[in-house]
């Protein structure tokens, strides 16, 4: 009968133990099965029924955007859980999610990775947008961020042209060139003064009457010596 006892106390403890490890949730439940330094072949897969974790970015908080005016939205952003995970987003008029990629367990929780594309859906005029963006697990449990679009006003470049015209005027003058003849007296030579023309004819007259004089005197010479 004492056999009997000890061996009913055995298995209230051994089944209280399954039921405190199965009910602990998902994220508090170590690998105990791995030796110390060991690392398993595969990822595990955690199954909890009292899932309250919401899920977590990936590589960061979504960040706010700025663009020009005419340009397109194109942005990613990622978050892990341990079940699949739907977006929601709360503009839906500017704004959409283009597509969804659930990739397999990334690390050794096995907790899934959930990438999540955002566009604009036509063209966004100058101004800043408010985008909520959701991400929710299997559980109901929810990520949010709150980021802003910034859209700026387009950049007007004015270009002005200056013409220059030149024009080019071409006169023709026609001058009339006058010669007047004004008769030029020839001045003396050089050196001679009036006295020295006077002396010259002097000086001519004495020569001829000395010539004459000389010839008078030859004929009166023969006519006597012919007598």
């Amino acid at each position: 009968m004492k056999n009997y006892f000890l061996f009913l106390t055995v298995i209230v403890l051994l089944g209280t133990s399954s039921v405190s490890f199965i009910s602990q949730p998902a994220s508090e439940i170590e690998n105990t099965s791995l030796h110390e330094g060991q690392t398993p072949s595969a990822p595990i897969q955690l199954i909890s029924n009292d899932d309250s974790t919401s899920p977590t970015w990936y590589m960061g908080i979504p960040t706010n955007h700025t663009l020009d005016h005419m340009v397109a939205l194109d942005f990613w952003v990622e978050a892990i859980d341990y079940t699949p995970i739907t977006w929601l987003i709360n503009d839906t008029v500017n704004f959409q999610i283009s597509a969804v990629i659930e990739s397999d367990p990334n690390d050794y929780f096995g907790r899934n990775k959930s990438s999540c594309n955002i566009m604009n859906t036509d063209t966004l005029e100058p101004g800043i947008y408010g985008l909520n963006i959701t991400a929710t697990d299997a559980h109901g449990n929810t990520l949010t961020s709150l980021i802003t679009i910034e859209v700026l006003e387009s950049t007007t470049t004015t270009t002005t042209t200056t013409t220059t015209t030149t024009t080019t005027t071409t006169t023709t003058t026609t001058t009339a060139t006058t010669t007047t003849t004004t008769p030029t007296e020839t001045p003396p030579p050089t050196g001679s003064t009036p006295v020295d023309q006077f002396m010259v004819i002097v000086l001519m007259i004495g020569g001829i009457g000395l010539a004459v004089v000389v010839i008078v005197l030859i004929i009166y010479l023969r006519q006597k010596g012919n007598s």
